[in-house]
């Protein structure tokens, strides 16, 4: 779990702009210990703590919600670089999607600015 939290965080081996592996775990931890009815003193049971990653669903959803917020600040980060370069991206982008993504993505452009 440890290892999809630093990868979803754009750790890269190292900590090459992404998060270290021990700042995975205590990410993990404050996951654990905000969860009703978890302590700290828990965390450092295994079995708990594996019933815990096997039983709770918000887990992979906190996941996949650091994995988005990451992309979107690359995407941005390269946006300031190049504004162009981010249009032609897009483009490229929106070819490649299944047409309901392309819809979506077309709504939020459209709403986001």
């Amino acid at each position: 779990m440890r290892k999809e939290v630093f990868k979803a965080a754009g750790g890269k081996g190292g900590r090459e702009g992404g998060m270290s592996l021990l700042q995975a775990s205590v990410l993990l931890k404050s996951w654990y210990v905000s969860t009703p009815g978890k302590t700290a003193e828990g965390w450092e049971e295994d079995r708990e703590v594996l019933g815990w990653m096997a039983e709770h669903r918000g887990i992979e959803e906190r996941i996949q919600a650091l994995a988005r917020g990451r992309v979107a600040e690359e995407v941005a980060k390269l946006a300031g670089e190049s504004p162009q370069g981010a249009v032609e991206g897009l483009v490229h982008v929106m070819k490649a999607l299944p047409a309901e993504h392309r819809e979506a993505l077309m709504a939020a452009l459209k709403g986001g600015v």
